[in-house]
């Protein structure tokens, strides 16, 4: 939990604002720590090696300039457009997820429907915690 540290979010007030910009001071930090890792593609359509691509920078700065009443009803919104893709493919197909988890959820049913979530990425999230609730010995099952 960095912004906890106070001496982090200290240096991190002294950064010019462009470098906090479409995570281009992150990038620039994996880089240096590792460039064979921040030269992988990643989800946002570019790796890390150089600047962010034209098409995140537009994202970014389009979410930005969204009025704030908007941001409350963008992800319902997205979710009335249409299905949400998974930029996953197959890896997280039912098929696969039944190897490395209970889909039936028994933790974390407590807490969510699985049944009733319609985007991936959420019921990646989901998963997630199920996949740890089992490896480390969760109270909530049983």
């Amino acid at each position: 939990m960095p912004f906890l540290d106070h001496r982090v979010v200290a240096e991190a007030m002294t950064l010019p604002m462009p470098l906090k910009y479409a995570g281009r001071f992150e990038a620039a930090l994996l880089n240096a720590i590792d460039p064979v890792l921040a030269a992988q593609p990643s989800a946002y359509g570019h790796d890390f090696t150089g600047p962010p691509s034209l098409a995140h920078r537009r994202t970014e700065w389009l979410t930005r300039i969204r009025p704030v009443w908007l941001r409350r009803h963008s992800y319902a919104l997205r979710r009335r457009l249409g299905p949400m893709g998974d930029e996953h493919g197959g890896a997280m197909s039912a098929d696969y997820m039944r190897r490395v988890i209970d889909l039936d959820f028994p933790a974390m049913r407590s807490f969510f429907n699985p049944d009733a979530i319609t985007d991936s990425a959420v019921w990646r999230r989901v998963a997630n915690l199920e996949y740890l609730a089992a490896r480390l010995g969760s109270r909530v099952v049983g």
